[in-house]
């Protein structure tokens, strides 16, 4: 089976017997778009509605900006938490304001928190915010 990605059309194979259920949500490995696919059909499933591929775009940056400066400003106290393996926690508080901060730019919507989730994983997980 072939799968295109929606955002930047990077193609995939896939054998869909591999996947149990039919429909998927994948994340591009080209453009890390995360998008809906189902198996038993032929094309992705249509995005929910709400955000726009600009509104994303936008989303994702604003998000970026905001989890990065929380342990870019704060060095020593990312890396002890890195190394304990709980920077979430540590950072719990700053996390709060940065979301509130971030939804009120971007807007309330399921769509807009997971994409606040997603970075917080993505970045202060790493060892390095800038890795």
């Amino acid at each position: 089976m072939d799968i295109t990605c929606p955002r930047c059309a990077a193609r995939y194979r896939l054998d869909p017997a591999t996947f149990p259920r039919r429909l998927l949500r994948l994340r591009c490995a080209s453009c890390s778009e995360v998008f809906r696919f189902d198996a038993s059909g032929d094309a992705p499933v249509a995005p929910r509605p709400g955000m726009s591929p600009e509104s994303l775009r936008w989303a994702r940056r604003v998000a970026r900006t905001l989890v990065q400066d929380i342990a870019l400003y704060q060095p020593a106290r990312h890396a002890a938490a890195w190394r304990r393996g709980d920077v979430i926690e540590e950072f719990e508080s700053e996390l709060t304001s940065a979301k509130r901060i971030f939804l009120d730019q971007v807007g309330q919507s399921g769509r807009a928190e997971s994409v606040f989730a997603e970075m917080t994983e993505t970045i202060l997980r790493r060892r390095t915010p800038l890795d």
